[in-house]
Parts: structure tokens; sequence; C-alpha cells
């Protein structure tokens, strides 16, 4: 079985009110926006605090699906299929997957024993995460 972490990659949060949390996390604490992006229906500012990249959702109008939520980066096949198959011959349900931008980075959403929303991500070294 390949199922491996690697790192935590990124913690994921709603924000009620974005600019402000945007501000807090850079202004305060010194983190840099990496990128923003649109995901599931959301719009999501990246940023950078160390090691790890918080993702703050725009909660402004509803609550994100699926956030909070934290994210892995994991060391497996580069096959969406096969990291299924893995998981799934685990016992764990896959609850949904997402493509990263334009491929072929993919991430695979489940829930942990204790009811944490999990993203189980992969992109190929030296990519830009998405």
């Amino acid at each position: 079985m390949t199922l491996k972490v690697e790192s935590l990659r990124s913690i994921n949060w709603n924000a009620v009110d974005p600019r402000a949390a945007e501000r807090f996390y850079t202004e305060v604490l010194n983190g840099q926006v990496l990128r923003r992006m649109h995901i599931r229906g959301t719009e999501v500012a990246d940023v950078a605090l160390g090691n790890v990249v918080l993702g703050l959702f725009d909660a402004s109008a509803q609550p994100a699906p699926g956030v909070p939520h934290h994210t892995l980066q994991m060391a497996w096949p580069n096959d969406e299929a096969t990291a299924r198959a893995e998981l799934e011959g685990a016992g764990v349900t896959v609850e949904g997957s997402r493509v990263h931008g334009p491929g072929p980075g993919f991430s695979l959403y489940v829930t942990d024993p204790l009811g944490n929303a999990l993203e189980l991500a992969w992109d190929p070294p030296g990519s830009a995460h998405g």
C-alpha cells in the first residue's frame, strides 16, 4: 500500500469577513497571500504562514461546503483511480474529488473516524499546489 502522508499542507477555515481575516493573517502575523482561487463555488485566499498554508474560504454569504477541513500532502501514485482504490481497499469512503487546475494534481475528500474532514492531495514535485 502506498498511502503515506508527506506533510500537513493546509488548514482551511470559513471566513465570515474574508477581508478582516486576510488582513489579520498578513498584516499581524506576517503571512503572504500565495494565490486566489475559486474552489467548489467559493472564493479562496491561500495565505502562507511558515511552512503551512491557511485557506480562507469566503463565507460572507454562507459557509463553504466541506469547510473547515485540513489538507494532507500525500506521497502516492499520480493516478487518482489507483489512490481511490487504495483508500477504498482500506475501508475508507471517498466522498468527493477534484482536479487541481488543468491537472495532473488532484484531491480526494474523506472523513476520519473522529469526524474530521480531510483533503488528501497530490501534485507533481515542483508544481504549484491547487
